[in-house]
């Protein structure tokens, strides 16, 4: 190597031992710390008056609570994780149409496990579905009103 090549590659070298270390401490500093809070809970609302009603089924305890003075709620404890991804709650129009749903009175939805009240409101609904809300399957069918559990689904 001739003298003016090593010159500028001995320049070249004290030039990089002092800018790798400066890059790499910046770049280090550069990176997003962690978040470490928790996960936002959802609130559950308080438990409105007594049992009025309940149905038992192998994969959770639906309640009917409350009264017409403090409103109703849907109490559903689910004894087995939900195979779905999303349900939603929703009202039956009546008794007369069977699984006839108005797709638009959402009531709530149910969480992957674990205890869930939904707020009703003061006029008592006997009946409800429970559907699939990305597939469009009903998941099962409550009627309070009556003491059999036809039209179920497992």
């Amino acid at each position: 190597m001739i003298r003016p090549l090593r010159r500028a590659h001995f320049r070249v070298w004290c030039v990089l031992a002092l800018v790798l270390p400066v890059a790499f401490a910046a770049a280090y500093r550069a990176i997003p710390r962690t978040v470490t809070s928790p996960l936002p809970v959802r609130a559950m609302p308080e438990a409105r008056g007594p049992v009025v009603a309940t149905i038992d089924r192998p994969a959770a305890l639906y309640r009917l609570r409350g009264s017409a003075e403090v409103g109703y709620q849907l109490e559903v404890v689910l004894k087995r994780p939900l195979r779905s991804a999303r349900v939603v709650v929703r009202a039956a129009a009546n008794a007369d149409d069977g699984d006839a749903v108005d797709r638009d009175a959402i009531l709530g939805t149910l969480d992957a496990r674990g205890l869930t009240r939904i707020d009703i409101g003061r006029e008592r609904l006997d009946r409800f579905v429970l559907s699939d809300a990305i597939r469009g399957d009903i998941v099962d069918t409550l009627d309070f009103g009556s003491t059999s559990e036809e039209g179920s689904r497992p």
